[in-house]
C-alpha cells in the first residue's frame, strides 16, 4: 500500500480490492487505494471531488452494484464506480444518529 492503514475498510470489484480510509493522511491521494492481484500492485483512487465540511473519516464501506460505498463521520455515502472512474454521492437525511441510508438498506 501506499500509506499505513489501521482499521480501512476493504470491498472486493471485478476482482480488485478496493479500500477506503484507515489512515491519518486523508490527502487525495491516500484516502482510497486499489489492489490488482494479477500485477501484484496498489494504486490511489482518482481524486475525489470536493465534499462539504472537508475530509471526513471513512467508518463503514460496501459493495453494491460493483461500486464501492463509504460513510464517513458526518453520515454522508459516497461511492466509487471503478467500471466508469467516476465518484458519486449517496442520500443524507434529516434523520440523526447511525443510519446507512442511500446504500442498499
Amino acid at each position: 500500500m501506499g500509506t499505513a492503514r489501521a482499521y480501512g475498510e476493504a470491498g472486493v470489484v471485478d476482482g480488485k480490492i478496493y479500500v477506503f480510509g484507515g489512515c491519518d493522511d486523508v490527502h487525495d491521494n491516500y484516502y482510497g487505494e486499489v489492489f490488482h492481484p494479477k500485477t501484484r500492485t496498489w494504486n490511489p483512487f482518482p481524486p475525489m471531488p470536493k465534499r462539504k465540511g472537508g475530509k471526513k473519516l471513512i467508518h463503514e464501506s460496501m459493495v453494491i452494484d460493483q461500486k464501492v460505498y463509504a460513510v464517513d463521520e458526518a453520515e454522508r455515502t459516497f461511492y466509487y464506480s471503478p467500471r466508469e472512474g467516476k465518484w458519486g454521492t449517496g442520500n443524507r437525511g434529516e434523520q440523526k444518529g447511525n443510519r446507512r441510508e442511500g446504500i442498499g438498506a
